[in-house]
């Protein structure tokens, strides 16, 4: 860069890429010499406080803007809601786990945070989630504690400063694995809710919105699964049956159907296999016996 040289950069992979075009004292614009230098968000506030910020480009970027005036002596927070809607949207996995990402990259949340972000995907309200999370504390002392673990959340996924995902009652410009599953269930496409449905919903986190959503999951992702296998020939019918006895190991109309299908391929020793670890199981954990038709389906002929 010409002119007096811009404050050290610093490299900061934890919360991406920014690139700049800096302008200084000497010049009306410029830019970093490589055109990709990596600053942390500490750096460009302190470059917009000492207004030697011309333009700012969008966080986690792979290229440099072209100069454009609107940008010019814009605050620094102005100059990126401008671009928010170019901000890749904050990735969250909830099912076998609570996990954050951007564009790949990982985002550190504490179980408290990583709870406020399931309960805030699952739609519930700023008082119902101080309620759930501190229910020994005061109402007001309760909103205090989740106003606190907000900000810590903003600044795990908006180092930015501008609102970006965490709104009032709700995650805003984020996708996440249960959307996904949802949206499988309601086209009725089983090869891809199996495929999608990776373990329980945020499994650990023991909250009554929590357990009741995480509950109406498990039984939608069966039912998919159980009526698809009804309607398929064996060979497509087999997989998706073995995965609902994986999520509902006593789900007897799936164990008779793969009874059957083992049976009726020449797989009778299979069959018998798992009809006993299903017989000892059913009585160990209900103290019942497997009907009838399931012990016939043993014996099925191909």
């Amino acid at each position: 860069m010409t002119g007096s040289s811009a404050p050290s950069t610093t490299a900061d992979a934890g919360r991406g890429t920014l690139l700049t075009a800096l302008a200084n004292q000497e010049t009306n614009l410029s830019v970093a010499a490589d055109r990709e230098t990596v600053v942390s968000v500490r750096d460009i506030k302190d470059w917009a406080k000492a207004g030697r910020v011309k333009q700012l480009w969008h966080y986690d970027t792979a290229r440099l803007l072209t100069p454009d005036v609107e940008f010019v002596q814009r605050p620094l927070r102005a100059a990126i809601a401008l671009r928010l809607g170019e901000i890749a949207p904050l990735q969250l996995t909830l099912l076998g786990g609570v996990r954050a990402a951007r564009d790949g990259a990982p985002i550190e949340l504490a179980p408290r945070l990583q709870a406020i972000v399931v309960l805030l995907a699952l739609g519930q309200g700023r008082e119902r989630i101080a309620d759930l999370l501190w229910p020994e504390l005061a109402p007001g002392a309760a909103r205090n504690n989740l106003h606190v673990n907000l900000n810590k959340l903003r600044r795990a996924v908006e180092p930015w400063g501008v609102a970006t995902h965490v709104g009032e009652a709700a995650l805003l410009h984020a996708t996440s694995d249960v959307e996904a599953v949802e949206q499988a269930l309601r086209e009725g496409d089983a090869g891809r809710v199996a495929a999608l449905f990776a373990g329980e919903l945020a499994p650990g986190l023991d909250l009554e919105p929590v357990r009741e959503a995480r509950e109406r999951l498990h039984r939608a992702v069966v039912a998919c699964l159980a009526n698809a296998a009804a309607a398929l020939p064996p060979a497509e019918a087999e997989p998706l049956l073995a995965r609902v006895l994986e999520l509902e190991p006593l789900h007897e109309p799936a164990m008779e159907r793969l009874l059957r299908l083992l049976a009726g391929s020449g797989r009778r020793a299979r069959a018998i296999e798992l009809y006993e670890g299903f017989r000892e199981r059913l009585g160990n954990e209900v103290g019942a016996r497997p009907l009838p038709a399931t012990r016939a389906a043993v014996d099925a002929e191909s």
